[in-house]
């Protein structure tokens, strides 16, 4: 989680089950309370606000200083922010009921999250009973362990609005994600021969041409939805 060297370092942290960890966990709970309202409505209104207040600030040309809150929003590319919230979507998170089998690669949550979608080998992390194909998401998050930062989770298809953040899985119930969901395929083709895995939204990448195939992904899937006939 930044602060640590392993997520499972951060995991034997915050989720020891004795004195030191009830507190560190009490601390993360007051923590997020003032950063964000209880409901996940109300949570959604707030992160979707503050990438709003980041695009006026980021199409100002202003720079977010080294030294504030919102320093890891520096490399986004300044029309990202709106795009991320116009076309974005909340999740709230899946909660890991114990560490996964397999540790994630630490600071690589974008080569983390396309990896999950696809290798079976990685796939020995999901957890729980949750049916469906992993997609890939990214956006930004939001809390306490995270403060504002790019970032990249799964989730199952879409629809379901729940991050499965293998990278951060240790702190994942003190944040908060906004983002677009994607398939693997969907994913990879945005990414090109030439790498494997990107962030979407970084300033050398989230140029006019990306936008626009990005937006006809997601046409696309408006008209898949219109001609899909209705049940009865």
């Amino acid at each position: 989680m930044g602060l640590y060297i392993s997520e499972r370092r951060a995991w034997n942290h915050i989720q020891v089950q004795n004195r030191r960890g009830a507190a560190k966990r009490r601390s993360l709970d007051r923590h997020l309370a003032r950063m964000l309202p209880p409901t996940h409505s109300g949570q959604e209104e707030v992160v979707r606000g503050l990438i709003l207040e980041c695009s006026a600030h980021a199409r100002a040309g202003k720079e977010f200083r080294p030294d504030s809150r919102l320093k890891w929003l520096r490399d986004l590319h300044p029309d990202a922010f709106h795009f991320i919230a116009r076309h974005g979507q909340f999740f709230r998170p899946y909660i890991w009921p114990e560490p996964p089998e397999v540790e994630p690669q630490s600071a690589q949550c974008y080569r983390n999250a396309a990896l999950l979608c696809h290798s079976k080998e990685m796939r020995r992390t999901r957890i729980g009973r949750k049916k469906g194909d992993l997609w890939y998401a990214e956006g930004i998050v939001v809390g306490p362990l995270t403060q504002a930062m790019p970032h990249a989770w799964n989730t199952i298809d879409r629809k379901r609005r729940y991050a499965f953040d293998w990278t951060f899985y240790a702190g994942s119930k003190w944040i908060r994600y906004f983002g677009i969901a994607l398939s693997y395929d969907e994913y990879q083709g945005l990414c090109g021969p030439k790498y494997k895995y990107i962030s979407l939204f970084r300033k050398e990448f989230f140029g006019i041409h990306m936008r626009v195939r990005l937006i006809n992904i997601l046409r696309r899937r408006k008209l898949a939805k219109k001609k899909r006939p209705k049940s009865r």
